[in-house]
């Protein structure tokens, strides 16, 4: 094993190799102790997180729970529906023996039910459908699991209820999520084995993916298990990190087993085809597997504050660096120990011996280099078609809509909207504080209250209008502004209550609230830019506010204020993440033009499953197929999670290509040539790792979350749309239109940079060298 001494990744294989049952006893240790906190995460995940943190939104959400116990992120809604009229007594009784029930579940601060309160605003026009509202204490987490405590007290309730409202959703879309995991896995584990027995050939060959993937997978998920108990993480960082991680740790396998198959049949012995790999392939799998890290990494870090992006991108970069890790030290030990044992238990023959320049793919890449122009342009053109609907893209955020119609939040929403206003679950929040202990009761702030009111009623956008001047609609204004808080205290329960839900009358006694109904539709734009208009324009504008903090709340306001600050942001992430690959390939590559090259062909793809998502969900094309009902938008998280994990990977099928085109063209000087054998060399690889990161990301198509299949065929498409036009067309043409550019460096930076690309000494070649995986060609 003298060879290579000089490289440290030779002296890393040396090492490993005389400590080679330590590593793998050490990888076992580490993956039982870890995995037995897998089922952690079972309980301490969370099922939404589409918030910001320090927003307006968020700040009016906490006002409204602390003061009011009126958080639509912390309380239920309990929907009851009769045939008859809800005000029945003998259906009034039962709903207030439900009510009861529910105020001794445990996380239960209060219950607000028709049928005890009388409250006519709680009762449909119809009469046929009630609500009672359940505050819920101890923040969204806690809120999201006492939902089936209170759904267990209302089984046998005798009459029809069902609960919805914001923990509700979250509750059901974790549940959700939770099955969905477990299904994933039932159909991805069994299509990739089948995958890698046909791609190794050999069962012991195709276990060692199987085996890096299963330790990445149940590693990572026990360090969410236990990190979920002490941060917030959505439940999204289980289901896509726990595939993205499976779907590296096999593809790295791939790539490193490949290598040490073609070194044998160079004529190296097993220790030193080991080596020889990690000098060579194992380099590729660092550099791409830390591009990708480093991508998760630094999304994470600028996206701290929006729980559900951040746990998204925490979770793929922790299994992408348990996966990395795995591969860099874990596999090459196993293939120490295996050695020859590889290739036991053979189910395929192994393929025939046959010339470089024989191949399907030499012979495609040949035709794409004679004529490059004609090739790139039909290329660039498909792409370019396919990402049309990019054009119209809209977003929707968290609602019952992504979820399967026959859930029990969504059922109880639709009832609720049905019966009382589309917007019901969904209103527009304003908080108006004073800065006096007892400000809310003083003339200037009554009466700037009611003009306020009246302005928002006035209002072609508004449908309904709810705050303490509306109770007390028949006072005068001249009456109203001089009510005064001792003319509730000590009042009774019946006359207090209703005021200190509009007014924190218990407390400071500081502010009020404004409850506003829109006429559109939650995500319709007329909405959203009603947000925007009082947040800018209508509330500044009012004289008799100024002096008082007032802002912006609710559902559709937290929506704003996320995608705003998701998509303000993206501008910056996307110029980090592309300037970190491009430093990373001109490191690896010691060329200027095929880092840029690389980076713009990730582009294409991307951008083009962008159009193919439009084309399938938010336009409804793959309803029938995929199983969903379209809301007419893309989940606002979609695209920012498929660009960042996509953009990534897009670069590891760059480098594993091009690495094989340089070591061709440092052989021949040809890049034609240089370009076909690199093709043929790598394109069966690529391919089929390709083939399953497409089965790994396609299995959450059978996902009930519709967020979850958008993104799961969102990376589908655009890996198979990166491993074909990409990398079989786009990339020969464009280095055959360069030529000697490809590999141009100005002098003055060659001492600059180190000598990261060299890929370490390599036994002489046999022209005939079999390719394994060139046989699925």
């Amino acid at each position: 094993m003298s060879e290579g001494k000089g490289d440290r990744f030779a002296r890393a294989g040396e090492f490993l190799a005389r400590r080679r049952w330590w590593v793998v006893i050490l990888w076992l240790l580490v993956a039982g102790a870890l995995g037995a906190f897998a089922g952690k995460a079972q309980t301490t995940l969370q099922g939404a997180g589409f918030d910001v943190e320090g927003s307006e939104s968020q700040a009016v959400a906490q006002l409204l729970d602390r003061e009011f116990h009126d958080s639509t992120a912390t309380s239920a809604v309990v929907v009851y529906t009769s045939d008859g009229p809800v005000t029945d007594p003998a259906f009034a009784k039962k709903a207030a023996a439900v009510d009861e029930r529910l105020r001794k579940v445990p996380g239960v601060a209060e219950v607000r039910g028709f049928a005890t309160s009388g409250n006519p605003e709680l009762v449909s026009r119809d009469r046929h459908t009630a609500l009672s509202t359940v505050v819920l204490s101890g923040g969204q987490s806690a809120a999201q699991n006492a939902i089936p405590a209170l759904r267990e007290r209302t089984a046998d309730a005798g009459i029809d209820v069902k609960i919805t409202g914001f923990p509700a959703v979250q509750y059901d879309t974790y549940q959700l999520s939770q099955d969905d995991l477990t299904k994933t896995e039932a159909i991805t584990f069994p299509v990739v084995a089948v995958f890698l027995l046909i791609f190794f050939r050999t069962v012991v060959s195709a276990l060692v993916p199987l085996l890096l993937g299963g330790i990445a997978v149940a590693t990572a998920t026990g360090v969410l298990g236990l990190l979920g108990a002490q941060f917030p993480i959505s439940v999204f960082a289980l289901n896509i990190g726990s595939l993205i991680g499976l779907g590296l740790a096999i593809d790295f396998c791939l790539i490193m087993v490949r290598r040490v198959r073609e070194e044998r049949a160079a004529g190296r012995t097993a220790s030193r085809a080991v080596t020889a790999m990690l000098t060579t392939s194992g380099r590729s799998v660092l550099f791409s597997g830390l591009t990708l890290l480093l991508s998760m990494v630094l999304v994470t870090v600028v996206f701290r504050d929006m729980m559900i992006v951040r746990s998204i991108t925490f979770g793929v970069a922790l299994v992408s660096a348990v996966g990395l890790a795995g591969a860099m030290t874990l596999v090459p030990a196993l293939l120490y120990l295996l050695g020859d044992r590889i290739e036991r238990l053979r189910v395929m023959p192994a393929p025939k011996p046959k010339a470089p320049n024989s191949g399907v793919w030499y012979r495609l890449s040949m035709s794409v280099t004679r004529r490059p122009t004609g090739w790139l342009l039909l290329s660039v053109l498909l792409l370019g078609v396919l990402s049309l609907p990019t054009l119209h893209m809209e977003f929707v955020g968290a609602n019952t809509g992504a979820l399967p119609s026959s859930t029990g939040s969504a059922v109880g929403a639709r009832e609720v909207e049905s019966a009382f206003t589309k917007n019901a679950l969904t209103p527009i929040k304003i908080t108006i504080r004073s800065r006096d202990r007892n400000g809310a009761f003083t003339p200037d702030f009554l009466t700037a209250l009611r003009t306020t009111t009246d302005t928002l009623a006035r209002d072609p956008r508004t449908e309904q209008v709810a705050s303490l001047s509306t109770m007390l609609g028949k006072l005068p204004d001249g009456a109203f502004a001089k009510l005064r808080k001792d003319s509730f205290d000590g009042a009774p329960a019946a006359r207090s209550a209703p005021v200190a839900r509009l007014v924190n009358l218990h407390s400071r006694a500081d502010t009020a609230t404004i409850t506003v109904v829109p006429k559109a539709e939650m995500y319709d734009r007329e909405h959203l830019d009603y947000v925007t208009d009082l947040r800018e324009h209508v509330l500044p504008e009012l004289t008799g506010l100024r002096g008082y903090d007032v802002q912006v709340g609710g559902d559709a306001a937290s929506f704003v204020d996320f995608e705003t600050s998701l998509y303000g942001r993206f501008p910056i992430v996307a110029a980090v993440i592309t300037l970190a690959i491009l430093a990373l390939l001109l490191l690896f590559f010691r060329s200027l033009l095929l880092p840029l090259k690389a980076v713009v062909t990730s582009v294409l793809p991307l951008v083009a499953a962008y159009g193919a998502l439009v084309w399938v969900f938010q336009d409804g094309h793959g309803e029938g197929v995929l199983g969903f009902t379209s809301q007419g938008r893309l989940s606002v998280i979609t695209p920012m999670i498929v660009f960042t994990i996509l953009f990534a990977l897009s670069t590891d099928y760059e480098v594993f290509l091009l690495s094989r085109v340089r070591e061709n063209f440092e052989r021949t000087g040809d890049t034609e040539r240089s370009v076909a054998l690199g093709l043929q060399q790598t394109a069966g690889l690529i391919t089929a790792a390709a083939m399953i990161l497409i089965a790994t990301f396609g299995s959450l198509a059978a996902s009930s979350v519709e967020t979850l299949k958008e993104i799961g065929i969102g990376l589908a498409i655009g890996v198979l749309l990166d491993a074909t036009i990409v990398r079989l067309i786009i990339v020969p043409a464009t280095m055959q239109l360069a030529r000697g550019a490809n590999w141009w460096l100005p002098k003055w930076l060659r001492p600059i940079l180190p000598q990261l690309s060299h890929e370490g000494p390599s036994a002489p070649r046999r022209v005939d060298t079999p390719e394994p995986m060139e046989s699925t060609a």
